[in-house]
């Protein structure tokens, strides 16, 4: 009887760290202003192939500089990247700059820096 419920255990622990990981892909937004500008920032995180804990991040960022109270014409900034997945910490680093995205499970954020993130 023990080795059937360690077998169930597993098979739930498994169950649930896939169940995570796959909350985590999907697209995540920001929205900032202040008297300088204002930004619309989305995140889309993607698996890159069938097992393992790589994943390829697009970091799209559209803004508007205020001048003197008026609002500028938009400007946009695309960024994609490559990162590893930790998931004792919850952590996706960029693989090239060093970047961390910080997950938090079941509460639908990333964090990159202070920046948070909701999930869509």
């Amino acid at each position: 009887n023990r080795i059937y419920f360690f077998m169930f255990f597993g098979l739930l622990f498994g169950y649930c760290k896939d169940k995570s990981l796959a909350s985590l892909t999907g697209t995540y937004v920001n929205e900032s202003a202040s008297r300088y500008s204002r930004a619309f920032d989305t995140l889309t995180i993607a698996k890159e192939g069938n097992d393992g804990n790589i994943y390829s991040v697009a970091r799209s960022v559209s803004f508007n500089r205020i001048k003197h109270g008026k609002l500028q014409s938009k400007e946009y900034h695309l960024d994609h990247w490559i990162a590893v997945y930790d998931a004792r910490t919850n952590v996706l680093a960029d693989t090239k700059k060093g970047r961390l995205l910080t997950y938090i499970p079941g509460k639908k954020k990333l964090y990159l820096g202070n920046r948070a993130y909701l999930k869509l």
